[in-house]
């Protein structure tokens, strides 16, 4: 089972909250296979996906730098793009959304710096947005009054601002002081996310803060509601320095890795806030660093952000990471699995989290120092 190319780093953590509360429920709904086509080959991990109301799966493909689209049935639909540096071609489609009520699919493209827009049904090439360069566009994006936040990793920022009216485009948000310094850290933790808060505010999950930011219109971070780790490994105070320290003293660390990996953040149609988390087991093998195991945490915030019910564990491990997405209050992941003869499978399974027996943690807020 190889891993998906994150370099993780290996720390000791603890619970904060006691074993003996109930996470919320993640009740399955469906599972359907994804069906291979001669434009949509199964031989490399996929990058990040979006689902339309329709009920279409967006797939940006790494292995054929295109976009994939599948039907609610799994069939293979169309190919949207292509490999190449022209117009409408990627050479790294990393990150996606939905926009316009699902008619305009949105693809960040960090190595031509584009960002390249698209009819969804059509495939039609609209416009091409010039685009930070490096920038890797993963997880959620959030919009609000013509603001587009795109999550990013391996930069400063963690977010690009993408003003829809000028198409202007700029770094939102500072280094979170958990990354020690280094944007690299980012890499190495999943990636961030956002969803809109109260009047200008915006919530993020960001990789190694134990919780959700607040960050106002500029991106500045003002608090963080703590998110409690119960089952999960959450995010140790100095995870950060103490890899960048391991790393200059030549070690190389192998095994567990302690720090919880941040996959997505998402606000349902209730107001709650829904959270997904993954602590990996790691070994070393012939290529590289493989997966032992691999546990997603779902938890969720209540919409005043004063409770939180954590750490729901997802019940099926693929083979590679499974990437979260969410399509009203429907969670889907995409997982990827090879079977023992050699072929690879690709299956989308859906499930709505259940609260109904959760015990609540009240969560407090924490004011960020000011220099």
């Amino acid at each position: 089972m190889r891993f998906f190319r994150l370099a993780l780093p290996l720390l000791l953590g603890a619970c904060a909250a006691t074993e003996q509360s109930l996470p919320p429920n993640l009740i399955a709904l469906d599972s359907t296979a994804l069906i291979e086509s001669d434009d949509a080959p199964f031989d490399r991990q996929v990058g990040t996906i979006a689902r339309s109301a329709g009920g279409e799966l967006f797939v940006a493909d790494f292995a054929t730098r295109s976009v994939q689209v599948f039907g609610p049935d799994g069939r293979h639909r169309r190919t949207i793009g292509r490999g190449g540096s022209g117009p409408g071609e990627f050479e790294t489609p990393s990150g996606l959304d939905l926009l316009d009520d699902d008619r305009v699919l949105a693809v960040a493209d960090p190595n031509r710096g584009m960002l390249i827009l698209f009819e969804s049904t059509s495939g039609l090439l609209l416009e091409e947005i010039p685009y930070p360069g490096g920038a890797i566009a993963l997880g959620n994006w959030a919009e609000r009054d013509g603001t587009v936040i795109i999550p990013v990793a391996g930069q400063p920022a963690p977010f690009v601002s993408w003003n829809r009216s000028t198409d202007a485009m700029a770094p939102l948000g500072e280094m979170p002081p958990e990354w020690a310094g280094s944007p690299g850290i980012s890499l190495s933790h999943g990636f961030p996310g956002v969803v809109a808060g109260k009047g200008s505010e915006w919530l993020a999950l960001l990789q190694l803060v134990p919780g959700v930011a607040h960050l106002d219109e500029a991106g500045a971070r003002t608090t963080v509601t703590p998110l409690p780790a119960v089952r999960r490994r959450g995010a140790p105070a100095g995870a950060a320095q103490a890899v960048i320290d391991a790393a200059q003293r030549g070690e190389r660390r192998d095994g567990q890795p302690v720090a919880s990996l941040t996959l997505g953040i998402h606000r349902r149609s209730d107001g709650a806030i829904v959270v997904i988390h993954l602590d990996p087991v790691l070994t070393r093998g012939s290529a590289g660093l493989e997966a032992v195991s691999q546990r997603y945490f779902v938890s969720l915030l209540r919409p005043d952000l004063a409770a939180a019910c954590v750490d729901g564990e997802r019940p099926i491990t693929p083979d590679d990471l499974a990437i979260p997405t969410f399509s009203g209050d429907t969670l889907f992941f995409v997982e990827q699995r090879t079977t023992a003869a050699g072929d690879v499978e690709r299956w989308i399974r859906s499930f709505l989290v259940d609260a109904s027996a959760c015990t609540w943690l009240p969560t407090k807020d924490v004011a960020e120092a000011t220099p």
